[in-house]
């Protein structure tokens, strides 16, 4: 018997789409019920993407609740634990150089403050503010987002009688989860989706540097409906890999009643077979050459290049990278 407080939500919020996911059991919990909502780009919250404007976002609360609203209609969400991701698109991600051994943590907030108002300006005093001091006392890691992010999520959670356990960038999910590829050497860790990345250089585990933006104009203006599809594709793709594993279950089994025991290679690792991805130099590759340059770097002496997205196929991603998909690698390609 499954008890209500092995149930767990993820919400991720995107700029333009809200997706939830249900799932119930322990140790390996299974997927009760998702959903998802778009966010119109008439809306306020896609009037201003990200930090773009130095306005402070307002969250697609009505999405958010709409969402909440189907995944209860098919199991309780009373007592279970609330995990948010948010597009890193809609925060402010930075790194603050300094001297930072024997600083209290109110120093370090100070610090992480100023730099953000810096940044932003009068929106500064409007923002949650987070940082984590690296290993080697010398690098603040900060991430800034509208404060009503986490009001309004607070209160959400207890409207459905949510526990709220842990509001992050998706940028930060995704380092914790995989930052250990990168060994201890110096190189490159990304996140990226197809309008936007996050590429960090990291030296022995240190993120020292980070830059983030736009990879390009917004799909919208030779597709309305891209934009969306690019939001949607990490509920998408959680689907493909779950009926992907559960037909690669019944060939085995069938093979196995005909004295079988090999079988071609999967549907899924068909699909992330390493010819796809190559493609010409991209504004991703752009992007990291300029901060490698800019830090007086060279490419060539890079250990690993690290990339996260939730879709490769719709990236222009050379073979340096090695590409993962939320747990799962991709594929490995030596650095050139």
């Amino acid at each position: 018997m499954s008890l209500r407080w092995n149930r767990s939500v993820r919400l991720r919020i995107e700029v333009h789409s809200v997706m939830a996911t249900l799932r119930q059991g322990w140790p390996r919990p299974s997927t009760v019920a998702r959903a998802h909502e778009w966010v119109e780009p008439s809306s306020e919250i896609s009037a201003h993407p990200g930090f773009t404007e130095m306005a402070p976002q307002l969250l697609p609360v009505a999405q958010i609740e709409a969402v909440f609203e189907t995944l209860k209609q098919t199991g309780a969400l009373r007592g279970a634990s609330l995990s948010v991701e948010i597009s890193d698109a809609l925060v402010l991600l930075d790194v603050i150089d300094g001297d930072f051994l024997g600083n209290t943590d109110r120093q370090l907030d100070a610090i992480a403050a100023a730099c953000a108002a810096e940044l932003l300006g009068d929106p500064a005093g409007e923002q949650e503010i987070r940082w984590q001091l690296q290993s080697d006392d010398r690098h603040l890691l900060m991430c800034a987002m509208p404060r009503t992010y986490v009001q309004e999520l607070s209160r959400i959670a207890q409207t459905y009688g949510l526990k709220l356990a842990s509001v992050e960038p998706d940028f930060v999910r995704q380092w914790n989860r995989h930052s250990q590829v990168l060994g201890t050497g110096q190189g490159i860790f990304a996140v990226a989706t197809r309008a936007h990345v996050a590429v960090a250089w990291a030296t022995k585990g240190v993120i020292s540097a980070l830059s983030a933006g736009p990879l390009g104009p917004p799909s919208s203006a030779e597709n309305p409906h891209g934009v969306f599809q690019d939001s949607l594709a990490p509920l998408v793709e959680e689907e493909r890999v779950e009926r992907v594993e559960q037909l690669a279950s019944k060939i085995d089994s069938m093979m196995s009643e005909f004295g079988l025991i090999t079988r071609p290679a999967s549907l899924d690792e068909q699909a992330s077979a390493p010819q796809e991805l190559n493609r010409p130099v991209s504004a991703l590759d752009r992007r990291v050459d300029r901060l490698l340059a800019g830090l007086g770097q060279d490419a060539s002496t890079q250990t690993a290049f690290v990339l996260v997205t939730s879709d490769p196929t719709r990236l222009a991603i050379s073979e340096r990278w090695q590409v993962h998909r939320g747990v799962k690698k991709i594929h490995a390609v030596a650095t050139p």
